[in-house]
């Protein structure tokens, strides 16, 4: 199983990234998502998986050691994350 932290659980997230998870349920799961509040609308994340942890650094979702970190936030903001996500390996 593929563990996968999520940055970002806006609009994006939910319209676009969020399908291609589900289809990959079986192979994927979501460790926890990084937002600016650390909450998401639980209602927006049916997966598996119900009960996400959310997160509101960049440091705690590094904890749950995701294999993968998935930017779904919007494009102008993805540098500073990128940086961050290579810096952390």
């Amino acid at each position: 199983m593929i563990k996968i932290g999520l940055i970002g659980a806006g609009n994006r997230c939910i319209n676009y990234n969020l399908p291609v998870l589900k289809a990959f349920e079986d192979k994927a799961e979501v460790c926890g998502v990084l937002t600016r509040s650390g909450r998401i609308r639980n209602k927006d994340f049916k997966l598996k998986a119900n009960n996400v942890a959310t997160f509101s650094t960049f440091e705690d979702l590094q904890k749950t050691k995701p294999d993968l970190i998935w930017i779904t936030v919007p494009v102008e903001q993805n540098l500073p994350l990128l940086v961050n996500c290579l810096r952390e390996n």
